[in-house]
């Protein structure tokens, strides 16, 4: 090939059809890499993972596939059969049983951790490789957190066979995740192994499907970044995933061990959540590739970590990093960044006037900028107009919609759209170099602005600045090319289409349509790049406007199909409650539905004459408080004659003498009826409670609480038994007050013959599940 036919080829990368073209390609490509790997089956080495022997495993661990809820007679069945199989590996498990609070939630329960250890040559440190093996009220937990479990018993079989480590490695299947890390709590608390634990892997889900990102880890996390790096096949981890995470209400057990310091991994997948704490969270739905994809990590970093000096793997500075294509994952110490985005930006952008300094002009440069805000503004404005038609005119799952590729087209036709309408007003008045000196100005400025508000998500902008640094390098250096920076464009357009479209979808986690002008943004990193060549030397001028009319009509009637499309279906199903609730004391029953976003079933509710009505607290499950005058929650309802259930009794109160500052606590006991599957007490706004105690254990104190400062305001005893229960309270001051007892029972059979029988097959009992609930309200008044 010939210099000029070279020249030629070059120019031609830089042209917005090939540039469209790359991005749907790489469009496809990065679709098909964030799958899970295939399984392997049970004909795979005995040293590889293979998700069919875990499943084996699973399927034996949930045989019943029901809810086996922390302390239930079911998960007591469970946990036998994990120690069976533990010990048919050689281990000598330890079951470490006791009653126990978390502080944080106001939680308590009888757990059973079970625990195995592999012993390592050197032992001073550990290894902590972690699920945990209750599920949530609704469902049988094959994903949350089955899968974790199956996972963690498959590596301590391959473990034990597989040679001596350097460290310990603990396998620990922890019980009360779900009712507020209760059994991980415990462990930290009050195991002398949690002293050794210097890395913790933790396996989990909020689905069940998809790839098993790494979604969490701890400050000074570089070296295991760098690790984490090395040692997965397939790596699928984002820092922004672990920034937005830090500023959600969830947590995991990861959270109880990196709130101690503790260094760790946590895995989770994540597609499928319309099944996450569902009917439907079984074996059957179980996706064994996410199961592959979840052990196969584990398995790789348990061997990485196992041979190290994890001691010395606490850095004192965090990594930014993102997987490229789920094959390598990228990564650099977020204390460079500043430094690097200075340099390139400086470099960049010297480069930029030096290649196309006759190009650019102050009134050129001023269209550029409105070009690009107005490019923005109807990217963001329109995905905002789209919430509606997407999202709240459509009764979908909060999260997840069964179809989602029709909104998706939605979008990227608004993006089109956005683009053209710029070049028909603009293109006239912009060149090349102008609107590449506005764009890649923008980057950087993003670039700064993110290493001062979000050190470890800057590479968003970083890498896509980079690569047109090294384009620009070729083409100043090396091609010498007249075509201007034709390879700088063509690398930071696909660097930056990749951050783009991996952010698109990376948001399907967190947001549905309904913030579809959210879900848009990022697509504004593939815009701006693409802005340049369209304005500078290809479509001059602009053809008419009827392209635009064509692209608003797909927008339009993409959106208008996705509307009418079901947000439900039998494999994805809305989640949906029957909940019977009873105040002990008087009045009638009520029968509710419950559902999350209130998007239950209008027509099964119209059929049973279900009619919205304002109930009072004494009928609301969230937050029984009592003392309140003002009605709660609207609720499709039906009222009923009472079964007159019996609830929790007040057996003893023990008053309180002197001033609230004297140190004496009021004490009283609580005693659940047989039935009684979770026992919540419910304290008045107005009472401040400075400490509580269950059985003399804590479960309440001034500084405790989740991640975002909640203070628990209800203490919930699961399985409480029929022995009286003993509270003690420390209290600001010594007024009568009153509580609330709302306890938890299964759903009486009349209910569910009445209500049950024309259930529809688009729905599903969800996280709380169909149950009854008896309320009870007692006076407290101390001494």
């Amino acid at each position: 090939m010939g210099r000029r036919e070279r020249r030629q080829w070059l120019r031609h990368l830089a042209h917005p059809v090939a540039l469209v073209a790359v991005a749907a390609v790489m469009l496809i490509v990065l679709v098909v890499t964030m799958l899970p790997p295939a399984p392997r089956g049970l004909e795979a080495p005995q040293d590889e993972f293979s998700a069919e022997r875990a499943l084996v495993i699973l399927r034996g661990l949930l045989a019943e596939s029901e809810p086996h809820v922390a302390g239930s007679p079911l998960n007591r069945e469970i946990g036998d059969r994990i120690e069976n199989l533990l010990r048919a590996h050689g281990y000598e498990p330890e079951v470490q049983a006791l009653f126990h609070c978390n502080p944080d939630f106001g939680n308590c329960a009888t757990v059973e951790n079970i625990i195995a250890v592999k012993p390592g040559s050197d032992g001073s440190h550990a290894v902590l490789l972690t699920a945990h093996y209750d599920s949530a009220w609704a469902g049988p937990g094959a994903g949350d957190d089955g899968a974790g479990t199956a996972a963690v018993l498959e590596i301590a079989r391959m473990a034990a066979h597989y040679g001596d480590f350097r460290n310990d490695l603990i396998f620990l299947i922890t019980e009360g995740e779900e009712l507020g890390l209760i059994g991980a709590h415990a462990f930290a608390a009050q195991h002398p192994l949690f002293g050794k634990v210097s890395t913790v892997i933790n396996l989990e889900a909020r689905g069940v499907t998809g790839p098993s990102s790494m979604f969490e880890t701890g400050d000074g996390n570089r070296s295991l970044i760098r690790i984490l790096s090395k040692s997965l096949e397939r790596p699928a981890a984002n820092s922004i995933a672990y920034e937005v995470y830090k500023r959600m209400p969830n947590d995991t057990d990861y959270s109880v061990y990196r709130e101690r310091g503790v260094l760790g991994l946590n895995f989770a997948f994540t597609g499928g959540v319309a099944l996450y704490h569902s009917r439907l969270d079984d074996v059957a739905h179980l996706d064994p590739a996410s199961v592959q994809h979840h052990g196969q990590n584990a398995w790789s970093l348990v061997q990485a970590l196992a041979d190290r000096d994890i001691g010395r793997l606490k850095s004192r500075e965090d990594a930014a990093y993102i997987d490229v294509f789920g094959r390598v994952l990228w990564h650099y110490p977020v204390s460079i960044a500043t430094g690097v985005t200075v340099l390139l930006t400086v470099l960049v952008l010297l480069g930029i006037v030096v290649a196309h300094r006759r190009e650019i002009t102050p009134v050129g440069v001023f269209w550029a900028i409105l070009a690009q805000v107005i490019v923005v503004g109807l990217l963001v404005g329109g995905g905002w107009l789209l919430n509606w038609p997407l999202g709240h005119w459509v009764n979908t799952n909060a999260i997840e919609h069964p179809n989602p590729w029709v909104a998706r087209v939605s979008l990227f036709a608004l993006c089109a759209l956005a683009v053209w309408i710029a070049g028909k007003l603009f293109a006239h008045r912009i060149s090349f170099g102008a609107a590449t000196l506005v764009c890649w100005a923008t980057f950087a400025a993003l670039a700064f602005w993110l290493d001062f508000k979000l050190p470890a998500a800057s590479f968003v902008a970083l890498f896509p600045l980079a690569a047109f640094f090294v384009g620009m390098l070729l083409d100043l250096l090396r091609w010498r090319s007249r075509n201007g920076l034709v390879l700088a464009t063509f690398f930071g357009f696909c660097t930056a289409a990749y951050m783009a479209l991996y952010h698109f979808f990376a948001l399907d986690v967190v947001l549905s349509f309904s913030y579809s002008h959210f879900k848009a943004a990022p697509l504004a990193l593939l815009l701006l790049p693409l802005l340049p060549a369209w304005f500078g030397r290809y479509f001059d001028p602009i053809p008419d406007w009827r392209p635009a009319l064509l692209l608003g009509g797909v927008v339009a009637a993409a959106a208008l199909l996705h509307q009418l499309m079901p947000g439900f279906s039998e494999e994805r199903p809305r989640g949906m409650n029957l909940v019977y609730r009873q105040p002990a004391a008087e009045g009638p029953a009520l029968v509710y539905l419950e559902s999350a976003a209130n998007k239950v079933d209008p027509v099964f509710a119209d059929t049973h004459d279900f009619l919205t009505r304002v109930m009072p607290a004494r009928y609301s499950s969230e937050n029984v408080t009592p003392n309140r005058e003002q009605p709660t929650i609207d609720r499709p309802a039906v009222e009923l004659p009472s079964l007159e259930l019996p609830g929790a009794g007040l057996v003893a109160v023990e008053g309180r003498n002197g001033a609230a500052d004297s140190g004496e606590p009021l004490r009283f006991s609580l005693q659940a009826p047989d039935a009684c599957e979770q026992l919540v007490i419910a304290f008045p706004h107005a009472v401040e409670v400075r400490e509580a105690r269950v059985e003399g254990v804590l479960a309440m104190h001034g500084e405790a609480g989740n991640r975002l400062g909640e203070r628990p305001r209800n203490l919930k005893i699961a399985y409480p038994g029929t022995e009286p229960i003993d509270i003690e309270l420390h209290l600001e001051n010594n007024k009568p007050f009153s509580i609330a007892t709302t306890c938890r029972q299964p759903l009486p059979e009349s209910i569910r013959e009445r209500f049950e029988v024309t259930w529809p097959s688009d729905a599903q009992p969800i996280f709380s599940g169909s149950r009854a609930e008896i309320v009870s309200e007692f006076a407290l008044a101390p001494d």
